[in-house]
């Protein structure tokens, strides 16, 4: 975590300073809730100059694309153990590195909103698009 988020700052620094970290990790079988305030009070202890955010899908990344449509499904995306099967059986074969971005582009944002980690989500970037603003001030 500490070099990723040095890579960041560095990153953040070398295209004019004004930005935010978020971190988005799997939370597997730990509770978001506790696990998410955790790592973004460490990444902000880490990196004090910037504003963190953490947001942890519940299990799985792969969740969200269960949740947003991007294949046909049907269920509580958040209580899948392994999201990344039923995406491997829509699609024929899943790939993170090579399919993610095209699922992302084909998210439907209010369906992928029925879970409650991307509501998260979306919480976290809305407070990270104030802070933006308010830094353009």
């Amino acid at each position: 975590l500490q070099r990723y988020l040095f890579l960041a700052d560095v990153l953040i620094s070398e295209h004019g300073g004004f930005g935010a970290v978020l971190i988005v990790q799997d939370a597997d079988d730990n509770c978001p809730a506790a696990l998410g305030p955790a790592l973004r009070r460490r990444a902000q202890a880490l990196l004090p100059s910037r504003r963190c955010e953490a947001v942890l899908p519940k299990r799985e990344f792969e969740a969200w694309f269960l949740a947003g449509n991007c294949v046909e499904w049907s269920g509580d995306p958040e209580t899948v153990s392994d999201a990344k099967r039923p995406l491997q059986e829509a699609l024929g074969k899943y790939s993170p590195t090579a399919d993610q971005a095209r699922l992302a582009q084909g998210l439907d944002l209010d369906a992928a909103s029925k879970a409650r980690s991307f509501r998260q989500l979306m919480t976290a970037l809305g407070r990270l698009d104030e802070i933006a603003k308010s830094d353009k001030q």
